[in-house]
């Protein structure tokens, strides 16, 4: 059995990952059952019009470290079955896009309920191995504006997993394309120190994953993102 210091973990954040919340030894976690952490009750419904693009990097300086424990999807998608449980309205919908566009595992808008939360479990892996590897951010926002674009009655977040090691042409103005996103922005840095202008920016709620941080995180950062409004929040 492998002793409790050696257990992976990630970072909490106090605003998003409240500790108390957090599970603890002898104590049985609410859903998702054996997760090792506890998730807020969700809000009840009706929702407001609420959009939320996540949208993942898995460029080789991801999968090949950056990700610290590798939790990232197996969390997202503890987040989204959690919240989609309880919502029946229909008014909170997600969408996943990667770095990689085109690929089999982006998954349109899709209301957030049990029937949802199966599809987009669909797109919570990396792409194939044939298409993964982009570090560009800025076609991703891209596919987030279209998003945006064709629903002008949501409100739209976007939530970016990302090491923040961009290779766009212009990385500093991918950034303040993110920075200036219209609705909630989240940004969740893996392993490395968050990008200035990010860590500056008051419309930015950033949410740090490092190699000393505790189990749920990122399940955290992922629902504070679904069940965010119109309030921009700074970590």
């Amino acid at each position: 059995m492998t002793p409790p210091s050696l257990l992976p973990a990630v970072l909490v954040r106090p605003e998003l990952l409240p500790p108390g919340l957090i599970g603890t030894p002898g104590r049985r976690p609410r859903r998702p059952g054996d997760s090792g952490f506890e998730l807020p009750d969700p809000p009840q419904c009706p929702h407001d019009r609420l959009l939320v693009v996540i949208i993942f990097d898995d460029s080789y300086s991801v999968t090949g470290g950056n990700d610290p424990v590798g939790n990232r999807y197996r969390e997202a998608a503890a987040a989204l079955t959690h919240l989609g449980r309880r919502c029946r309205c229909g008014r909170l919908r997600v969408a996943i896009v990667h770095f990689d566009r085109g690929t089999s595992v982006d998954v349109d808008p899709t209301p957030l309920n049990r029937r949802g939360s199966r599809r987009l479990a669909g797109g919570l892996a990396p792409p194939p191995g044939r298409y993964s590897g982009s570090s560009k951010l800025g076609p991703a926002l891209d596919r987030a504006q279209e998003i945006a674009d064709a629903h002008p009655d949501h409100q739209v977040a976007v939530c970016v997993f990302s090491d923040f090691e961009l290779l766009d042409p212009q990385p500093e103005a991918v950034l303040d394309r993110l920075c200036a996103w219209p609705g909630p922005a989240h940004a969740v840095v893996l392993h490395n120190p968050p990008p200035g202008r990010l860590r500056d920016a008051p419309t930015v709620t950033v949410t740090g994953i490092g190699w000393a941080s505790d189990r749920g995180s990122v399940a955290r950062a992922v629902y504070g993102a679904l069940t965010t409004h119109s309030l921009h929040r700074k970590a």
